[in-house]
């Protein structure tokens, strides 16, 4: 029994190294992103084959820009919306990880991931939207090395312009020109606030008219872009040109917390799977 026992376990330590060696050499070679600016990934390949599977235009929308022509607004609302330590993780976020963990297990149900700028970045540029153990191996091992490999500010700058923001719509460029008629660089407060909230699940979220969820995540976010502050914020409408305003006051609490977490328990049926 004893020999057995160690026989299963040699092949286990076997079958772990294999699987190991595996993910090292498939890996990407992320230096080529230093200097080098991707404009299609696997996610808009996916995207661009369900269009055609339902018989719509295929076309894919991305226009790139430099760090330095995106809005600050921009960049503070998708901190505060979708990985606010972003620049001091090293590619996880644990705490978010433990209390999405226990928030899913606690309700028995799949509310929300707790996936950081970075690992969302690895799913769009390497690895589709498919879902499986091996493939959450292989994100947590590109994320590691995407982190090892490129400063914070490049994988902001990717991220902000690989990302879906619309039907066939990738990149803060082309959504700011799809959505306000404007580049990058002129967003302002209320309408970065608008194109972070849909981050989650843009095509959705960028129907006609506001959600529920959609129009408090906005609010949500810009109010913890501001915290410090009190100030009336007004959020676009750019589908039929009309805004909602609505005055807010700083809270401790909304820094505290994730986005998702603030709102989850009065629109669960909203918050997607990311």
């Amino acid at each position: 029994m004893l020999q057995k026992g160690r026989s299963l376990f040699k092949i286990i330590l076997a079958g772990i190294f294999l699987l190991s060696a595996s993910f090292v050499w498939n890996m990407p070679n992320m230096s080529w992103l230093i200097i080098h600016n991707p404009t299609q990934t696997p996610f808009m390949d996916y995207q661009r084959e369900k269009l055609v599977r339902l018989n719509q235009e295929p076309e894919i929308l991305q226009i790139w820009v430099s760090y330095e022509n995106i809005a600050p607004s921009l960049k503070r609302a998708v901190l505060a919306a979708e990985d606010d330590t972003f620049f001091d993780h090293n590619g996880f976020n644990w705490k978010e990880i433990k209390k999405a963990y226990y928030k899913n297990l606690k309700d028995k149900k799949y509310h929300r991931g707790a996936s950081t700028i970075t690992q969302q970045l690895v799913k769009n540029l390497y690895l589709g939207p498919q879902k499986s153990i091996y493939r959450k191996l292989k994100e947590a091992l590109f994320t590691i090395q995407m982190e090892h490999t490129l400063p914070k500010e490049r994988i902001f700058e990717l991220y902000l312009n690989l990302i879906e923001w619309g039907p066939g719509i990738f990149g803060v460029e082309a959504a700011s020109e799809f959505y306000f008629k404007k580049n990058a660089k002129s967003l302002s407060e209320s309408q970065a606030a608008y194109l972070a909230a849909l981050i989650p699940n843009p095509l959705k979220f960028s129907q006609p008219g506001y959600s529920g969820f959609t129009k408090k995540r906005a609010l949500m976010i810009q109010k913890r872009s501001y915290a410090q502050l009190l100030k009336p914020i007004t959020l676009p409408s750019p589908t039929n040109n009309k805004t909602i305003t609505q005055t807010v006051s700083p809270s401790g609490e909304v820094a505290e917390q994730n986005v998702d977490e603030v709102i989850i328990d009065e629109y669960p049926e909203e918050i997607p799977e990311y």
